[in-house]
């Protein structure tokens, strides 16, 4: 695993704790070696190895898949690598993939070379029905997403903005757009956008509100897809992950879900 922050801290308890199935976690790297090290100390059995650096990761032996924790900036690097070295990989921050022609260097080289790239379903619900769907056609495609103000803090589009979030006293619209605009104004806070839309009519194609509202103590997202099949509709309302309130903690939970179907004979859905 590469990242050992509030996510990955969490997929490797769930590893130790038996929650992911048939998984042992070998080694581990995060550029800030105390935050692996913290990770190591708290597994009680064999205990990962801390990899000096990426090619010492990728050059461990036995690894089958590789799991990308570490945010978009990293993802974006290390995912062909870890593909042309020979590693599945199950890759967290999927708003890596907004940018088209990464896109198109993960899909050519996991193909040339016969492993795969595993996308969890993160903190939106919906995504089975959607590419179901697909198959007969979709007209169009929205999510909308609220999160209490706070939770939009430091984001490039709120600073660019000058948006003064202690203002919002109520629900206030923030953001509309594509999902390739939200995923550049808010890269931390609308991965959700780019999961709808890889699974459905692609990132430019699918439509994206975001509001902020202090009401509220959860992130909420609403999505809605119509085509000649009928109308998916589906509310997620998210529990901020323990550790990281810009993170879902489904978001979390759907890898571990993810990791677990890969070692069970019978997987259902995503």
């Amino acid at each position: 695993m590469i990242g050992c922050g509030a996510i990955g801290t969490t997929l490797a308890g769930a590893i130790q704790d038996g929650k992911a199935g048939d998984v042992h976690l070998d080694v581990v790297y995060d550029v800030l070696p105390e935050s692996a090290s913290q990770l190591v100390v708290k597994f009680n059995a064999e205990k990962p190895h801390i990899a000096a650096n990426i090619g010492e990761f990728l050059d461990h032996r036995g690894i089958t898949l590789v799991i990308e924790a570490a945010g978009q900036q990293v993802a974006k690097e290390m995912v062909p690598m870890a593909l042309k070295a020979g590693k599945n990989v199950m890759l967290m921050s999927v708003g890596a993939l907004a940018d088209p022609a990464l896109l198109d260097e993960i899909y050519r080289t996991a193909s040339a070379v016969g492993l795969k790239v595993y996308v969890p379903s993160g903190a939106i619900t919906g995504l089975d029905g959607v590419k179901a769907a697909l198959i007969a056609g979709i007209d169009d495609a929205m999510i909308v997403s609220s999160k209490p103000p706070e939770a939009l803090r430091g984001a490039p589009f709120i600073v660019e903005n000058g948006i003064e979030l202690d203002k919002v006293k109520s629900r206030q619209k923030i953001f509309e757009g594509n999902a390739l605009e939200a995923a550049r104004g808010f890269p931390q806070n609308l991965n959700v956008a780019i999961s709808l839309s890889l699974a459905g009519i692609g990132p430019s194609k699918t439509k994206v509100v975001l509001v902020a509202d202090p009401s509220l103590k959860k992130n909420v997202h609403e999505i809605t897809v119509r085509g000649p099949f009928g109308v998916v509709t589906a509310k997620t309302e998210n529990s901020a992950l323990p550790g990281n309130p810009k993170t879902s903690w489904l978001a979390a939970l759907s890898a571990i879900r993810k990791l677990r179907d890969l070692s069970e004979p019978i997987s259902m859905g995503t």
